[in-house]
């Protein structure tokens, strides 16, 4: 038989173990900013962070090369047009590492990342969102040579929200804006980038987003325009092939468009290269493109396809679609 007292016991020390569980988990806030915060270095809050927190940054221009490792974490800032970090072109302005897409998270929020020099965010091995965040005029690795010069991403799953990619460089190398890929088929990354923009940025190969191995972007009521390259202004599909691998980019836009991208060799709007990389473009429009060589609004190679429905391809020169290997142009 239980004594009253003992049951009573039992009773108030589970409690107090439920109480300090929660305490314990419970996701802190910890704030940055110029004066009267916990920190005024994102780096040192971050640093101090445990996973499940959120880092708010208030106001201000934060002069950091910002580096999270391992660490599932929302950086939220007081707005876009007023929480900026400068890499001051010292490195990638913001570095996100992790074991694996499964296992680490970041949320970054109503952020301006700029003037990074190796990429504006480097990603590896994590799912990041960005919402209301703006990446600016930062330029890849190498001095331009590297791939990604605004946002550079391996083995990841990246969401982009509300967002805007622009001005940002890969002169010699591939996505001026945005570049997903690596070591062949091994590292893929997935973009979903939805009500966003990605514009003025310049590359070798992709200006405005480059997919190799077995990457993918789905874009849903977002725009393309006005990046350049030499091959693949607006976009540049690629992929990997070995003797017993064979994998390809997908890219596939929804409500959106390509348009005012110009390539200085082929495939202004989109050039889909070798190793069957395809484009599905439903309900869009791929207009206004210009190539100096060949196919101002999609060039194909041998074996790259594209599938149009609903999708208005008009107005590119100095054609609409080149594809001198066989008839893979829509009609």
């Amino acid at each position: 038989m239980h004594h009253p007292e003992a049951l009573e016991r039992r009773v108030v020390i589970g409690l107090a173990m439920f109480l300090g569980f929660c305490v314990t988990a419970h996701a802190r806030e910890i704030t940055v900013c110029k004066q009267g915060c916990e920190h005024k270095v994102i780096n040192s809050a971050i640093a101090a962070a445990a996973s499940g927190d959120t880092v708010s940054i208030g106001p201000g221009t934060y002069f950091e090369n910002v580096v999270i490792s391992n660490k599932n974490l929302t950086v939220t800032g007081y707005s876009e047009d007023y929480t900026v970090i400068d890499g001051g072109f010292q490195g990638a302005t913001l570095s996100i590492n992790g074991s694996s897409p499964s296992q680490n998270t970041v949320n970054l929020i109503k952020l301006t990342v700029t003037h990074g020099s190796a990429s504006g965010v480097v990603i590896d091995g994590a799912t990041v969102s960005l919402q209301k965040v703006v990446v600016i005029s930062n330029l890849s690795a190498s001095n331009g040579a590297g791939p990604g010069g605004g946002i550079n991403a391996f083995n990841s799953v990246i969401h982009i929200t509300n967002s805007i990619i622009a001005h940002n460089r890969a002169p010699a190398g591939e996505g001026g804006g945005i570049f997903g890929g690596g070591n062949g088929a091994l590292s893929p990354s997935s973009f979903t980038i939805v009500s966003s923009i990605v514009s003025g940025n310049e590359a070798h190969s992709g200006g405005g987003i480059s997919l190799e191995g077995a990457s993918t972007a789905t874009l849903t009521s977002s725009s393309i325009t006005g990046n350049s390259a030499v091959d693949g202004g607006g976009a540049y599909l690629g992929g990997f092939r070995r003797v017993a691998v064979e994998v390809c980019a997908f890219l596939t836009m929804n409500g959106s468009t390509i348009a005012d991208n110009h390539a200085a060799g082929s495939g202004g709007g989109v050039y889909v290269g070798l190793e069957l990389p395809q484009g599905t473009f439903n309900n869009s429009f791929i207009v206004g493109n210009s190539a100096e060589v060949a196919g101002g609004g999609i060039s194909l190679s041998e074996d790259g396809s594209v599938t149009l429905s609903n999708t208005l391809l008009t107005g590119n020169t100095p054609k609409n679609c080149n594809d001198p290997f066989g008839s893979n142009c829509p009609r």
